[in-house]
């Protein structure tokens, strides 16, 4: 497993898998009460292993309460 993994948990980073290609989290199946499967990315627990087998891992900024700022977006706010 990437060391950085553990290092980004241990500051209360939540952590997703990302698809190489895209950048856009994995998902993974989620059981509704009515029996229905919705793929999520939030709010599912992604183990070490999802983790370890990733390329590219993201961080989810709401769930580990940060935000991140991209100055050279070009969609990010002038200032």
């Amino acid at each position: 497993m990437n060391p950085h993994v553990k290092q980004f948990q241990s500051y209360g980073m939540k952590l997703v898998p990302l698809h190489d290609e895209t950048k856009k989290p994995k998902t993974k199946p989620v059981e509704d009460k009515s029996g229905k499967v919705n793929y999520r990315w939030k709010g599912v627990e992604w183990t070490d292993d999802d983790l370890a087998n990733a390329n590219t891992i993201g961080v989810m900024h709401q769930e580990s309460n940060i935000i991140d700022v991209d100055f050279d977006s070009p969609e990010a706010q002038k200032f």
